[in-house]
């Protein structure tokens, strides 16, 4: 019973959708937000430096979830609301897989697009037919 429970939530995880939340729905942990961000090297003083396009993009998906991002972005993020422009200071671990920033401190300008939560599908034989044609819950 616990592989079957553990395999339907799998499946119902990865037919997830995410749905935009109100204006004014503040972000918390669990939720994501569609941002537009560019990233700059920070001076010693604080103030931004050199833009890299390496670490900036737009319409990214950042699940706010710690420990899944450089650590300060999660952090930096929580409360955001839709419309709002955060300025984040992050800093790369000095073991980073991207060699050019590891050990850095960036300073991100970001703009919150939406904040957005996933919601999973109802277990009905809807769901069962878009795992496979045909299929219901019973089987």
């Amino acid at each position: 019973q616990k592989a079957y429970d553990e395999t339907l939530k799998a499946l119902r995880a990865r037919q997830s959708k995410l749905e935009d939340m109100a204006d004014g729905h503040v972000a918390v942990e669990g939720d994501t937000v569609l941002v537009d961000m560019t990233g700059y090297e920070a001076n010693e003083d604080g103030s931004k430096g050199t833009q890299l396009d390496v670490a900036s993009g737009q319409q990214l998906t950042i699940e706010l979830q710690p420990g899944r991002f450089m650590p300060g972005l999660v952090e930096g993020l929580l409360g955001a609301t839709k419309g709002e422009k955060r300025l984040v200071p992050v800093e790369f671990s000095s073991r980073s897989q991207q060699q050019q920033l590891a050990g850095k401190k960036l300073l991100f300008d970001v703009q919150v697009q939406a904040v957005q939560q996933r919601v999973l599908p109802d277990l009905d034989d809807d769901f069962a037919d878009s795992i496979e044609k045909g299929l219901t819950l019973e089987g």
